[in-house]
């Protein structure tokens, strides 16, 4: 006996595809609309007052210090979707004992600069913190960095340890390091984050 399809079950699978993709169309352009509703001013009027932003290869750092004379100096690098009020704590306790200290935003956080490549890999980011600590003429600083920070910070004292006198790790997420190439994204990834609508609603669901 030959089997016959039931017309009901396609038209509710079809109802369910249907009203789950709007769903999703609907959350990703609310969170879309968040996103680009809070990206109403240039990072010179959101930016806090007393900071300064640095030139450094490709991009302006925007850091923020504190602390004066001839004391120890401590650069302070956050971790993932944070910035340098990440340390307010930290920094008060650091001049309170001496220490002149740097706290910097890190692209693509913060009100740093974004590099127009994209290019966010701990090469990238330690090769801008070997520039920053030239750019501001820092004897010998120790990096203190926390979670996926600590992958620059490493990649900049690794490659550059005259400049530095240590570095100390605060649950440093170094995981996947490894030999080879890690210039770019997957193609998947990258394609996803080139449509506008998503990478604004993932935008506005970390930061």
């Amino acid at each position: 006996m030959r089997r016959t399809e039931n017309p009901n079950m396609f038209r509710l699978l079809f109802r369910s595809v249907f009203w789950l993709s709007v769903l999703v169309i609907l959350i990703l352009g609310g969170f879309s609309g968040w996103a680009v509703m809070r990206e109403t001013h240039t990072r010179e009027e959101l930016a806090p007052e007393g900071g300064m932003k640095i030139q450094v290869n490709d991009v302006e750092l925007f850091i923020q210090a504190g602390g004066s004379g001839n004391g120890p100096i401590v650069i302070l690098v956050h971790g993932m979707a944070a910035w340098s009020e990440t340390w307010p704590t930290t920094m008060d306790a650091l001049v309170e004992n001496g220490y002149r200290v740097i706290a910097v935003d890190m692209p693509p956080f913060g009100f740093s600069e974004r590099p127009w490549d994209r290019s966010y890999w701990r090469e990238a980011q330690g090769r801008r913190l070997v520039a920053l600590t030239t750019a501001l003429n820092l004897e010998k600083p120790i990096i203190v960095a926390h979670s996926y920070g600590s992958r620059g910070a490493l990649e900049a004292v690794m490659t550059r340890p005259e400049l530095f006198k240590g570095i100390v790790l605060v649950d440093p997420a170094l995981d996947e390091i490894y030999a080879g190439s890690s210039q770019t994204l997957p193609y998947a990834a990258d394609l996803a984050l080139s449509y506008e609508p998503l990478r604004y609603g993932l935008t506005a669901l970390i930061m």
